[in-house]
């Protein structure tokens, strides 16, 4: 029982980490207002938005680090999940 719930809390933080780079490739590209782009900024949103909160982007150095913020969060709470696990 342990083995499955390991596997499907390890495949569930791939998939937001999937999302955040999508999203991260579809903000170079630029992609249209549509049903995909939308799920996944909503998806991302909660998580990014705490970081730039915390790190906001400046004039001086524009580009946005929250991405890599969270995703170094997230690699910290996923490890401390599957310890506990």
């Amino acid at each position: 029982m342990t083995g499955i719930v390991y596997e499907i809390i390890v495949a569930a933080f791939r998939i937001y980490y999937l999302l955040i780079f999508i999203r991260i490739i579809m903000s170079w590209i630029g992609f249209g207002d549509n049903f995909v782009t939308r799920f996944i900024y909503d998806m991302t949103e909660p998580v990014l938005g705490i970081f730039r909160r915390i790190f906001p982007p400046r004039p001086s150095f524009p580009i946005d680090l929250s991405p890599i913020f969270a995703y170094v969060a997230l690699r910290i709470i996923e490890s401390i999940i599957l310890r506990i696990i």
